[in-house]
Parts: C-alpha cells; structure tokens; sequence
C-alpha cells in the first residue's frame, strides 16, 4: 500500500525498513508453517488412533475366552485407569496421548448394544 520510498533524515527509517523485511520473511514462511501444522494434526490423530488400538487389543485380550464375558467386561470397563496405565507402561507411551478416560469408559459402556463384546480394534479376527 506504500509505494514511496521513505523520506530521508526521518529517524524511524532503519524501523520501518527492519519491519518491512521482518514483515516478507513472515509472509514468505506462511504456507511452510501451514504444512507444518498439517502434518502436526496427521502425527497426533496417527496418535491417538494406535493408542485407541492398543487399548482395545489390551481390552479384548483380558476378556475370557469362556464364562461370564459380560461380568469381565462390566469389571474392565469399571477399571480402564488400570487399563490405562498397563497399555502406557508396556508400550511405553505418554499420558497425553490417551483419550479423556472418563469420555473412553462412557462410550465403552454405550455405545454396544446389551450383551455385546468389546470390539476387535481391525474388525473381526481370522482365526
């Protein structure tokens, strides 16, 4: 918006002229800065889903393979801190990587039907 050049002798020249150039380096680096963004947001949803997957492997393989399923699963359900807390130390992976565990059990305890499973994390085994 400014064409001109600057008047001479004005003492705020070397300010305007090292914003000016701070200003085009920040401009310039704009869409590298959306990229990195980007690819932040892919690693931590790649994050969230493996973890998301390890807690239903753990899950379903503490289930009994005969017996009273539904009890297990009431008691696992009722005790995903443990869960939680075994799936971080054996795979060695931060806390914050973890979902909400209160938001975790509530759709663990809603979201099947009565008397389904815990859910294989790849859908059906093939045995």
């Amino acid at each position: 918006f400014w064409d001109a050049p600057l008047r001479h002798g004005n003492f705020l020249n070397p300010l305007f002229e090292s914003e000016a150039v701070a200003l085009l380096t920040d401009l310039a680096a704009v869409p590298r800065n959306c990229t990195v963004g980007r690819i932040n947001a892919l690693v931590a949803r790649t994050r969230r889903v493996r973890v998301q997957a390890l807690l239903l492997q753990h899950l379903r393989a503490e289930m009994p393979k005969v017996g009273s399923k539904d009890r297990k699963q009431r008691e696992l359900i009722a005790g995903i801190e443990d869960v939680f807390y075994a799936v971080m130390k054996r795979h060695n992976l931060p806390a914050g990587d973890f979902p909400d565990v209160s938001k975790f059990r509530h759709t663990l305890a809603t979201s099947e039907a009565p008397g389904a499973r815990i859910p294989y994390p790849h859908g059906t085994p093939t045995h």
